[in-house]
């Protein structure tokens, strides 16, 4: 039977080896540094922004992070940013594909659209999922697009739609200069859903059925994002940032093993003779 010491110690040392996430947590305030990230093409830092600006109509790159996160079980992904002179997509969204996406992906920390300009920044990186942002005009009213692409085709998208109607001219224009704010959240369980919310945290824009390949296919993902232009003009400057990644439950349950034995050691170091004694 084990003592009232080894016990007491055991509950002590779970209780200061708390379960944390495989990777850490991502959290800009701003960017007035970009440590922890890699910029590559027409990504750079820009006073207290990461900014995307270029040549016009040849503009692209991406900026992700360093590490790895890990996001079998969902994540979430919240952050504000402002798009400035941006020429919109036509009704269709045929053209241009001029915008900014939020993307996960498995291949390596400096690829992006390489090619003059265009499809967000996006278009040719496989073994990923993207969720883009973009101005549309319909002639009359300017309104966001939200688009999900895979596998670096951004020419073959889903678009996501509200959870109720709204009236084209109450369309949020997320274009017109002012700062903005998205956050996703994406859960794997049950029937995997994509929550996308914008300017309003209190209720999503949209809940969208989904299931990410590349959350469920690798374990664990780098994330950031691209922009870019594929005609006319466009500046996308990203202003804060925070990111979380869920790991599947076995690695928690991994984690909880090792902080368990851990927190068993340590308590069999610290009992006195005589507690061994009474073992």
């Amino acid at each position: 039977m084990k003592s009232p010491a080894l016990l007491t110690a055991l509950l002590i040392g779970l209780t200061a080896a708390p379960l944390r996430p495989a990777q850490a947590d991502i959290f800009y305030s701003d960017f007035s540094t970009t440590n922890g990230m890699t910029l590559v093409g027409n990504a750079a830092q820009s006073g207290s922004a990461l900014r995307f600006q270029g040549p016009d109509s040849a503009m692209a790159g991406a900026a992700w992070y360093g590490a790895k996160l890990a996001v079998t079980a969902g994540y979430e992904s919240e952050f504000t940013f402002r798009m400035t002179d941006v020429t919109p997509e036509d009704e269709w969204g045929h053209y241009p594909k001029n915008g900014l996406t939020f993307t996960i992906q498995d291949r390596d920390p400096l690829v992006y659209h390489s090619l003059v300009g265009g499809a967000y920044g996006y278009d040719g990186i496989t073994r990923s999922t993207a969720v883009a942002f973009s101005p549309f005009s319909d002639g009359s009213h300017r309104r966001t697009r939200i688009r999900v692409m895979r596998e670096g085709d951004a020419y073959r998208t889903e678009d996501v739609y509200p959870d109720w109607p709204i009236p084209p001219d109450l369309y949020p224009d997320i274009a017109d200069g002012e700062t903005h704010t998205v956050r996703l959240v994406y859960d794997s369980s049950g029937y995997p859903t994509l929550r996308v919310y914008i300017d309003d945290m209190t209720r999503p824009w949209s809940s969208w059925q989904y299931r990410h390949p590349s959350a469920t296919d690798y374990r664990s993902v780098y994330v950031g994002f691209t922009a870019g232009n594929e005609a006319g003009t466009g500046i996308y400057d990203i202003l804060s940032w925070r990111a979380h990644g869920v790991p599947e439950p076995g690695t928690l349950a991994l984690l909880g093993a090792t902080a368990l034995g851990t927190a068993v050691r340590r308590a069999g170091a610290r009992r006195r003779p005589a507690d061994r004694a009474s073992t």
